[in-house]
């Protein structure tokens, strides 16, 4: 992980998330102005290990597979604020990086055929502020 202190990223507390997909609803509202959860950067989850649904988000990896396996060089990082970027016009849509990512964060725009992956909306994530069971924290690092 980035060892700075000015990066934030999305943590969730996996015993508070009640997978009611209202993350997934409103991260698909505010980039694609569409309830629809398959269109999400963000993806409820049925994790074997907690026995429940989860969120699973981005993690920004420090050697990010999903960056190293693309074959066009259409992800890239961030490196002020350690988030990975998807250059859209690049991409060409292979589902290498959707492979490759240990936790199941990226995905392919189910219309447009690029990579999806979160950009915590500038700063501001919708999903931590209208996530009804706090299940999600937007902060930094430890």
């Amino acid at each position: 992980m980035h060892s700075s202190n000015n990066v934030k990223r999305i943590f969730t507390h996996y015993e508070k998330c009640t997978g009611c997909s209202i993350c997934e609803l409103i991260c698909s509202y505010v980039h694609e102005n569409a309830f629809n959860n398959k269109r999400s950067m963000i993806r409820i989850t049925t994790s074997n290990h907690y026995g429940h649904d989860v969120p699973t988000v981005c993690m920004f990896c420090e050697n990010a597979p999903c960056v190293k396996i693309c074959p066009v060089n259409a992800l890239e990082r961030n490196t002020s604020l350690g988030r990975i970027h998807v250059l859209e016009d690049r991409c060409i849509g292979c589902s290498m990086c959707v492979e490759q990512c240990p936790i199941g964060a990226v995905s392919i725009h189910p219309e447009k055929g690029f990579a999806v992956i979160c950009d915590f909306c500038g700063g501001n994530p919708q999903c931590v502020k209208f996530c009804p069971s706090e299940a999600l924290e937007y902060r930094a690092e430890w």
